[in-house]
């Protein structure tokens, strides 16, 4: 099972239970057919096998879909992790600035949404169309590192480490930039995306939200130890003005910058 699955599915079946008694009952199914992203993403277009997933904001959301900005991960994506080979944690240790970090490459998905924001910050990349490989590509030094999401990378180095053993969680750099992921449906569903947003409004206010949260990310907060790390900010040009901006909605995170 792919662990990054587990609280979406919980936190969309929160704001249903939320909305249980003003908007009847519901049923969640996984998707009948396994696709990419992007594969996702036409499915949802076009009405097809497919009601609701979760997306990075990208700019262009409102474009394609109804997205439902309120941030179901507080924006603990944007704050990244690196994957790395254990050999090379001398290499990153001696990091000091954004700028030696951009003498490195960087391993990402091709169609991911934020790959964007990495380019726009002229951040070396190797990409692919597989995730799994992405793994494997790192191990056989095609790139130098995974930038992985807090809420990922120490699932995927603990699945990956039996088979991948030279396969480490970089110990002292925190990348972070702005981004939110929302739930989104289509355009036409605007009943499911007024029932999400309203559920997880409540949620929020009677602390349901945050409970949830923190019982799945607060021992990866921990193991993360973000303010003990060296803190580079990319800049996000893709973020519409749309963007909640309440505190409410963001991880509160204290740290030292790094130049």
């Amino acid at each position: 099972m792919d662990l990054r699955y587990e609280y979406p599915r919980q936190l969309l079946k929160l704001a249903l239970e939320e909305t249980l008694s003003s908007h009847g009952a519901y049923t969640i199914e996984d998707a009948k057919i396994r696709a990419s992203q992007t594969r996702n993403e036409i499915f949802l277009r076009q009405g097809f096998n497919i009601d609701i997933i979760w997306r990075p904001e990208n700019g262009s959301l409102d474009d394609n879909f109804l997205p439902v900005r309120i941030p179901i991960l507080k924006g603990a994506l944007g704050y990244r992790v690196f994957l790395i080979r254990q050999s090379d944690q001398g290499r990153f240790h001696a990091i000091k600035s954004l700028n030696e970090l951009k003498t490195l490459t960087a391993g990402f998905g091709h169609d991911w949404p934020d790959v964007h924001v990495l380019k726009a910050n002229s951040i070396p990349l190797e990409l692919s169309s597989d995730y799994e490989t992405l793994f494997k590509m790192l191990i056989t030094e095609r790139f130098d590192y995974f930038p992985r999401g807090i809420n990922e990378a120490w699932d995927e180095y603990e699945q990956r480490h039996p088979f991948l053993p030279e396969l480490k969680v970089e110990d002292s750099i925190l990348m972070y930039y702005p981004l939110p992921v929302y739930f989104v449906v289509n355009k036409s569903n605007k009943d499911l995306a007024q029932r999400v947003e309203i559920g997880l409004q409540k949620a929020i206010a009677n602390g349901g939200f945050d409970q949830l949260f923190f019982s799945h990310h607060q021992s990866m907060l921990d193991r993360a130890n973000l303010s003990g790390r060296k803190l580079f900010v990319l800049e996000n040009p893709y973020l519409p003005d749309s963007t909640p901006k309440g505190s409410q909605y963001w991880l509160k995170v204290a740290f030292n910058q790094a130049p």
